[in-house]
């Protein structure tokens, strides 16, 4: 099971996209998410850092999904919805997750959105159509969202959607809302 102790989202990311041509993405926010689903039960784990490896939430929330793709996809909307109540919308954000098909959904959606062509190149389960809805309206809020897929056991999240209870740390989001781009990087 993927560690959630001194593991630096952004170091992840990176390590993976770099696998791709032209990869030079800098995210402000990296989210790694991972939804689990147990027969009865089912849970999602959330872990969200600023580009510098600061700790802004972790969630670990039992759910009642109906499938694992549909906890996985809730994963992402649960984070997505959380991480833009507490900073400024405008801003880029990589996201990690173990599940292939929702990671290249992402994808099309980011490089389609110039051309506004992604909707026929997207295949989403019937299970999670209103979360896909609600992903790509708060993607669409965004600068810009990238994601990579990694192996369940690195995924950092991966413990938290399995715990049996749930729980919500707030890291810096709780007591500050999030400068995007931080004061230090608006003029380049």
């Amino acid at each position: 099971m993927g560690d959630i102790k001194n593991i630096v989202l952004r170091e992840i990311f990176e390590s993976e996209f770099s696998q791709y041509p032209l990869s030079n993405y800098v995210g402000d926010f990296y989210m790694a998410v991972d939804g689990s689903f147990r027969g009865e039960t089912s849970g999602l784990g959330v872990i969200i850092e600023t580009y510098q490896g600061e700790n802004v939430l972790k969630i670990s929330q039992q759910g009642n999904f109906p499938d694992s793709n549909a906890a996985e996809y809730g994963a992402l909307k649960i984070g997505l919805e959380t991480l833009l109540g507490f900073v400024d919308q405008n801003c880029r954000i990589g996201i990690i997750t173990d599940h292939d098909r929702l990671s290249a959904n992402i994808n099309t959606i980011s490089r389609g959105r110039e051309r506004m062509d992604f909707e026929d190149r997207i295949s989403v389960p019937r299970t999670v159509k209103k979360d896909w809805k609600a992903i790509i309206k708060f993607a669409d809020m965004c600068q810009q969202v990238r994601s990579v897929c990694i192996k369940s056991k690195e995924n950092p999240a991966h413990r938290l959607a399995n715990l049996v209870g749930g729980y919500t740390t707030y890291g810096n989001a709780e007591n500050q809302r999030t400068e995007i781009p931080p004061p230090s990087r608006i003029v380049r």
